[in-house]
């Protein structure tokens, strides 16, 4: 078997990880709150909102949700989670591109969809938290870094810098909710 295969099995582990969240995040109702979904519909069959001591299913998981929340407009989290739909479809042309050897196109993917454009760094400045923006700022930086590594054709050096990327992915998710 391909040496190429047993690099990518744990790399797919990782972007199946981080894209659940990030792709479905908001699809149902694109634009209401996570609190207007519960007070408007429920998540059982019949349409009731499923309660728990102290509160619906969802104030409870809240409570036990000790990431930080960004406190967005229903507006700004579409928007957001918009966004970060865009850096997983850039991921998935970065790991297709290295895959088929195309490095040139996972470097562009690199810089357009993860790098840090003058659009991207005035929505960062939009965003309440100082830590966040820091987060953001150092991810998109490495989606840059990135883009230049793949222009060595190197795929060991590639993978390591994309896991430099999605590392910034997961501390930013583990730290923060919408």
């Amino acid at each position: 078997m391909k040496k190429g295969f047993f690099v990518f099995i744990p790399l797919f582990a990782v972007l199946a990880w981080i894209a659940i969240p990030v792709v479905f995040a908001g699809d149902e109702h694109r634009g209401a709150s996570h609190h207007d979904h519960m007070e408007g519909e429920g998540d059982s069959a019949d349409g009731k909102v499923e309660r728990v001591p102290g509160g619906t299913a969802h104030e409870h998981a809240d409570r036990k949700d000790g990431r930080i929340s960004l406190g967005l407009s229903p507006m700004m989290r579409s928007h957001q989670h918009a966004e970060m739909r865009e850096h997983f479809k850039g991921v998935q042309m970065i790991v297709k591109g290295i895959s088929e050897g195309d490095f040139e196109t996972a470097s562009k993917a690199a810089h357009e969809k993860l790098g840090l454009t003058p659009e991207v760094a005035k929505m960062c400045d939009l965003m309440p938290n100082q830590q966040f923006r820091e987060i953001g700022i150092a991810f998109h930086n490495a989606g840059d870094e990135l883009g230049e590594v793949l222009l060595k054709r190197d795929v060991t050096s590639s993978l390591k810098s994309l896991e430099a990327v999605l590392a910034k992915c997961a501390s930013c998710h583990e730290k923060f909710r919408q």
